[in-house]
């Protein structure tokens, strides 16, 4: 079986939000790493499972508008391996767009929200495990989750009534042509009559 038939049709865009994704991750996983040696010593000391945990998180937002459940559960799963291990500054930025995708392309808001609310417990369990401040826990508690989630459900929310409008204004395009065809028909008829 081709790549082509497993993966639906890709849409450039999410390829290059996937990689640019990857990029910024890796900058700031390093950065830390960086220190005052060079960013190049840094990206060459950063651990195979951490490449691996970016590398996942990172690639399957591809998917996000077919899987959006599956990317975010492989996302969180590699934000939450990512602090297993002990690395500082995780992949936050696809957790993100994970959470957008949820948003923005599961209609049914029982399973969105569900799923919204068990990765906001995995990132409070991180966030606890980790030590970080109650602002911090605060913050993965909230915002970061549930905006993203948010502006999604928004933007489904507006291009579904877009979707409606077109289509009203579509039926209403073919009742006037019908009506005008009757109008027309009529007029024949009534001509047709007078010649008669």
């Amino acid at each position: 079986m081709t790549l082509r038939r497993l993966l639906p049709s890709l849409p450039a865009g999410d390829v290059i939000l996937a990689v640019g994704i990857l990029l910024v991750e890796v900058f700031a996983a390093t950065q830390a790493r960086a220190g005052d040696g060079s960013f190049s010593a840094a990206i060459g000391g950063l651990p195979i499972p951490a490449w691996i945990a970016l590398i996942i998180g990172s690639a399957v937002l591809v998917v996000r508008r077919h899987r959006p459940l599956a990317v975010l559960a492989v996302v969180v799963a590699a934000y939450a391996v990512w602090h297993l291990l002990g690395y500082a500054d995780g992949p936050s930025l696809a957790i993100i767009v994970a959470m957008y995708g949820v948003g923005r392309y599961i209609a049914d808001l029982r399973p969105s929200a569900l799923a919204v609310i068990v990765a906001t417990g995995v990132f409070v369990v991180v966030a606890f495990r980790d030590g970080d401040p109650m602002a911090d826990i605060a913050l993965a508690a909230t915002v970061v989750p549930f905006l993203p989630w948010y502006i999604g459900r928004r933007v489904a929310a507006r291009q579904e009534r877009v979707r409606l409008l077109e289509e009203r204004a579509e039926l209403l395009e073919r009742e006037r042509a019908t009506e005008l065809r009757q109008v027309v028909e009529e007029e024949r008829r009534s001509i047709a009559r007078e010649l008669h």
